[in-house]
Formats: structure tokens, C-alpha cells, sequence
């Protein structure tokens, strides 16, 4: 982990501004009996099956139906994720590597456990349940020396990705505008997160380098490559296009996993994600991240 002041100063302008922006996720939003009843609850061109023959051939009605159920796989995706990151710092936060911004890491767990209890109200509430987890990778394997590291770069991989889908959704006015609320309070959270994880990453590629550690960032690099390519397939699930009512699912999920350009946003959210890891100092994918 790095030693970096920078970090330490960053951390404290985030907890300034958490502390500024606190909120109660239980008196702060009136839930709707129904969503997605008259708007779609996402657009279409950020659904995972956008672009093959299939999504072609549904309906307005059969999309915005689609639309209800990938958002629900969404929110179940990151829920799962926060989960796995609130429990990850909790194993690190009385680390002496971790001292220096420890404050601003119990504020992060505090933000997170608010959006899950959001997601999972939402995804219980309309859906009559949570999709189950099929793995988030923050539990990938990693060399010893950079497995802190890495923990937190993943996070930031994972917050950025996702971040992308909020910020779109949140100001589409085509689409249901409860939903838009919950994109928009988990973006402004978020925001601050990735931008925490930024800090942390860059000051730990600069580390690694001053060391002559240079096959480390290397292997930092193919780490995050793998664990976005682990995002992009939670994000296409047979069992969310059964819900939806796709007569075929499995071979669904197959189209959308082979369609080059999906799925949905995911390439686009990609290319701004590897945009920001280049700036961190870690070298460009060859495919992308």
C-alpha cells in the first residue's frame, strides 16, 4: 500500500464533503407502490441484449418489461459487489497502512451499507427478491505485495464501470423517474469513492515503479483486465431474460456475451474506465479493459 501524503489529504477533503452531503436512506425517499409501469426503468441502448436479432425482434412493451428486470440484475450485481467491498475494508481498516485514512474508510462502509439497503429494498420490493451473486472477482487471487492494492483498485474498477450506468440513467428523462432518483443519489456517493480510489491506485503505480517494479504493474493490469471481463458477464444472465419473458434465454445470454458491441453500455463504460486506469500510470490493455 502507498505511503503517499497525497492520499491521506485526499481521503480527509472526501470525508469534509461525506460529512457535508449525510443523508438517512430510511426518510429520505417515498417508495412508489409499482415502477417501470409506465416508463421504462432504463433505456434501451444500455440493455445487455441491445444489438443482437433478439431485442430487435420485442416489442415496446416486451423492452420495457426487459428494462425492469435488467435493472433489477443491476442493482443485484452491485449490491453483491458493495458487499464484498464493505467486507474487504473491514478486514483492512486497523491496518497500520490504512491508519491514514481510516476515518474516511468508515464513512465509505457507511455509504455503502445505504445503498444496499436501497438495492436490496427496490430489488425486494418490486421484484419479490435479490438475483443471487455469481461471483464479483474482489476475491481474486493476487501476489501478496500488491493485494491491498489491488483490493482497492477493483473496488474503483467496480464504482467507476457502474458509475457510468448511473450517470446515464439518471438524467434520461424517458425513464421512470423513482429509478433515476436511486441512480442519481448512488452516483454523487460514488463519485467520491472513485475518486478516492484513484488517488490510492495512481500513488501505488508510482510506488511500484520507483521501485523498479515494473512487472508488478504489469501484473496489476492483466488483474484488472480479468476482473472487468467478470463484470461484463454478471451483467447477462438467463435467468433475468427468463423473467423478462425471452423464449430462449439461455441462447439470449450467448447473443449478448458474442455481440461485440455489448453488452449494452458495457464497452463504452469500459473505454472511460481504461481511460482513467491509463491515467493512474497502469499501460492500456491491448483489448480494451
Amino acid at each position: 500500500m502507498p505511503h503517499d501524503s497525497s492520499v491521506a489529504d485526499r481521503a480527509r477533503q472526501l470525508l469534509d464533503a461525506s460529512k457535508s452531503k449525510f443523508y438517512n436512506p430510511y426518510t429520505l425517499l417515498e417508495w412508489p407502490v409499482t415502477v417501470g409501469e409506465h416508463l421504462p426503468c432504463m433505456g434501451d441502448s444500455l440493455m445487455s441484449l441491445a444489438g443482437t436479432d433478439i431485442f430487435g425482434d420485442l416489442d415496446a412493451a416486451a423492452r420495457k418489461k426487459l428494462s425492469f428486470f435488467e435493472t433489477v440484475n443491476l442493482f443485484s450485481v452491485i449490491l453483491h459487489g458493495e458487499g464484498s467491498f464493505v467486507a474487504g475494508i473491514a478486514e483492512r481498516i486497523h491496518l497500520p497502512a490504512t491508519r491514514p485514512y481510516a476515518a474516511y474508510l468508515h464513512s465509505i462502509i457507511d455509504e455503502e451499507n445505504k445503498h444496499m439497503m436501497l438495492f436490496a429494498e427496490f430489488c425486494t420490493r418490486y421484484a419479490g427478491a435479490v438475483y443471487p451473486s455469481r461471483g464479483d472477482g474482489f476475491s481474486g487471487d493476487s501476489d501478496e505485495r500488491v493485494a491491498d492494492l489491488l483490493f482497492f483498485a477493483r473496488a474503483m474498477v467496480f464504482e467507476s464501470l457502474f458509475s457510468y450506468y448511473n450517470r446515464l440513467i439518471a438524467t434520461d428523462p424517458s425513464v421512470d423517474p423513482f429509478v433515476r432518483r436511486i441512480h442519481q443519489l448512488h452516483l454523487l456517493d460514488e463519485a467520491r469513492h472513485v475518486a478516492f480510489g484513484h488517488e490510492l491506485l495512481a500513488a501505488g503505480i508510482r510506488d511500484l515503479r520507483s521501485q523498479g517494479l515494473d512487472p508488478l504493474v504489469q501484473y496489476c493490469a492483466a488483474q484488472l483486465h480479468d476482473f472487468v471481463q467478470i463484470l461484463r458477464v454478471a451483467l447477462c444472465s438467463a435467468e433475468v431474460y427468463a423473467d423478462a419473458g425471452i423464449l430462449n434465454p439461455i441462447q439470449a445470454r450467448r447473443l449478448a456475451l458474442d455481440n461485440p458491441a455489448g453488452p449494452g453500455a458495457f464497452p463504452a463504460a469500459a473505454r472511460s474506465l481504461q481511460r482513467m486506469l491509463c491515467a493512474c500510470g497502469l499501460p492500456a490493455a491491448e483489448d480494451g479493459p
